[in-house]
């Protein structure tokens, strides 16, 4: 009986681990890794893995790049710097980089990309939140920084933040960052990027490098986050801001653009915003108009800071059919973040 009881709690436990669970139109994969291989994503006590990157495709290996910390070499830093500690945030992180072979079900990691610059620089607290995109031939990874004196505690110029990109020539780089921010906070305190600018997104239209990015007001919360467009001639700047310094998008915490069919869409996180919760989208050939066709009622999934894969990056042709894969994060407490794989179906998005 016993013996009976046992298989049954084993079969059980494999049905769970290879079935998908699904929740207001996302499904989240739980794979195992093949024989003899390990899935670097697991989660694991006191290890952040957050804010993924958008995923690009590049000799049949799938790339992605996240901001990673670990809990004591935090506690160890902070002690020594004499600052407080914001972990589980990413104020204390590197850019890491992965690789999948199988479509984002197992990654293997490859170490840290981008890392924090020396004390008393832009860059020295930390560097987060990367995406990435191929131009010419190369691969430009996009971060946020933090500098020497940031505490995230009140509005003062210590704690802004500021977009920086570094360039490879392989996905998996060594990445050499520019000297200087592309992108920085305004200084006119009337602006909604006049605090923070985070979180990039791209898309290269007519040879030109649209950043989409969240920026936030000095003195507002990060309830009234924004979304706004800034565009390069190249993809390492000059970046001028678009709609006369103005956002595109009246909410949204995290930065999720994507082209798909004949549609730009953007997710917009629940709980930031007027807009909080929705799908919005706009023509390809406009894509920075959001509020032209206004939301796609009741079709926001509930995502962490989701990264999806996204063939344009690379210059691919993007995917029709009705799904989409990436990958988002999930909290465990406030010892650890751990990064899983969902899939979307957006069949009733594009009409």
């Amino acid at each position: 009986m016993r013996k009976y009881t046992l298989l049954k709690q084993f079969v059980f436990t494999a049905i769970l681990l290879a079935i998908s669970t699904s929740c207001n139109g996302v499904k989240e994969h739980r794979k195992r890794p093949e024989e003899g291989r390990k899935n670097d994503f697991a989660p694991e006590e006191g290890v952040v893995r957050r804010d993924p990157s958008d995923i690009i495709r590049a000799n049949d290996k799938y790339y992605i790049y996240y901001t990673k910390m670990v809990r004591s070499e935090v506690e160890k830093r902070v002690k020594e710097l004499g600052v407080p500690s914001t972990y589980p945030a990413g104020y204390h992180g590197d850019v890491y980089a992965a690789v999948s072979t199988d479509e984002g079900h197992n990654w293997k990691e490859l170490g840290a990309v981008v890392t924090r610059g020396a004390q008393g620089n832009w860059d020295s607290n930390s560097v987060f939140t990367p995406n990435v995109v191929r131009y010419q031939g190369k691969y430009y990874l996009y971060f946020t920084a933090v500098g020497t004196g940031f505490t995230n505690q009140g509005y003062t110029d210590y704690n802004r933040t500021a977009i920086g990109v570094a360039v490879a020539d392989r996905p998996e780089g060594p990445f050499v960052k520019k000297e200087i921010p592309v992108l920085e906070s305004t200084r006119d305190s009337t602006k909604f990027d006049s605090f923070r600018v985070d979180d990039s997104a791209l898309r290269i239209v007519d040879g030109k490098t649209w950043l989409y990015y969240k920026g936030r007001q000095w003195g507002n919360t990060p309830a009234y986050t924004k979304i706004g467009l800034a565009i390069a001639d190249k993809p390492d700047g000059v970046f001028v801001r678009q709609n006369n310094g103005d956002p595109i998008q009246n909410g949204g915490h995290e930065v999720l653009v994507w082209e798909h069919e004949n549609h730009v869409f953007s997710y917009v996180h629940h709980g930031h915003g007027p807009q909080s919760g929705t799908i919005r989208r706009t023509r390809l050939e406009n894509g920075r108009e959001f509020e032209a066709e206004g939301a796609i009622a009741g079709a926001a999934p509930r995502l962490n800071a989701p990264g999806l894969y996204r063939p344009e990056l690379t210059g691919r042709a993007s995917i029709h059919g009705p799904h989409r894969w990436g990958i988002h994060m999930k909290r465990h407490g406030r010892t650890h973040i751990s990064l899983h794989r969902f899939t979307i179906d957006m069949s009733n998005w594009v009409n």
